[in-house]
């Protein structure tokens, strides 16, 4: 199994929804965890008014603070079969960069959180950084794990903390050279949530009949278009018959029993000390646009997490 940590459709405000919502807000009104409730990064304030971030203006390449906006909406009272929820951590993800460059501008921007209930009752939950669980699943299964990070700091945690077999720097070492090393019969399992160049050529050093699961492709969020020039891996795929299967988190039934089981089952291992989930926190809602600029540029170690 290889594991990249990357450098990284909901709303992000101060008040939100329960784990199965996602726009960026801080607080607002849910219709119960039933249907899927609009996910957003937003906050709630005395007045009973609520803080957005909305998209202000389309990136073009390195997102900057300006492309967000902070704005005020009104909040009002649950009706029945409604709760109220207010954030208390807000998720940072690489698709909200994805997102920015598809959403309309000034809507809001989509993202998950944890929330408490202010008016009713319900249960919260949040997941950890999606590369470094799956390098230690991998491990708890019996793979030999390969990992990649883009610093030194990073790659020393994926050796010394996650007892990683195998973990290279990909941007002071040669992505090939540390392949053909750490895995010479081929790779047999892709974990990929960065897309590119770096998955062109793990494509080319795949074993036979090897898997590959697309999660994301954060290398070229910041790209005006989609590249045009090679080399492409059809070739590699089709003589390796490999097999290619992407994933999109807010696709799945998130209140189905087979996704219940799932956090049931990663929780307890946290809990049993056999999973390490690891955040790098930052400090207030009116910092959220920050938080995702500095996912983006990779200074972030696991799960990046504004604490409101």
């Amino acid at each position: 199994m290889l594991v990249r940590l990357g450098s990284g459709r909901r709303p992000v405000r101060e008040s939100a929804a329960p784990a199965t919502c996602s726009k960026v807000r801080a607080n607002y009104i849910c219709r119960g965890t039933s249907e899927r409730c609009p996910r957003s990064l937003l906050a709630r304030d005395m007045s009973g008014s609520a803080r957005v971030w909305v998209l202000a203006a389309r990136p073009q390449g390195a997102a900057k603070a300006s492309d967000f906006q902070l704005q005020d909406e009104p909040l009002a009272e649950p009706q029945e079969g409604e709760v109220l929820l207010e954030a208390e951590f807000l998720s940072v993800d690489p698709f909200m960069r994805a997102f920015a460059s598809q959403l309309p501008l000034n809507e809001p921007m989509p993202g998950t959180q944890v929330a408490r209930v202010v008016q009713s009752r319900i249960v919260n939950a949040a997941a950890g950084a999606v590369g470094s669980v799956v390098g230690q699943l991998g491990k708890l299964l019996g793979a030999r794990v390969i990992g990649y990070a883009g610093d030194q700091e990073k790659v020393d945690w994926l050796k010394s903390t996650l007892k990683l077999d195998e973990a290279f720097n990909y941007k002071t070492q040669d992505l090939a050279e540390t392949l053909r090393s750490a895995a010479p019969d081929g790779v047999n399992c892709y974990f990929d949530a960065v897309g590119g160049k770096f998955s062109q050529t793990v494509v080319q050093h795949m074993a036979d009949g090897g898997r590959i699961a697309c999660i994301g492709a954060s290398s070229g969020y910041n790209s005006a278009a989609p590249p045009t020039t090679g080399p492409f891996p059809e070739i590699s795929i089709i003589t390796k018959q490999l097999t290619i299967s992407g994933f999109q988190y807010f696709a799945q039934d998130l209140t189905s029993e087979k996704m219940q089981k799932a956090r049931a089952k990663l929780a307890q291992l946290v809990a049993d000390g056999k999973l390490e989930a690891r955040q790098t926190f930052t400090d207030g809602f009116q910092n959220m646009a920050q938080a995702l600029l500095d996912m983006m540029d990779g200074k972030n170690t696991g799960k990046m997490v504004v604490r409101v």
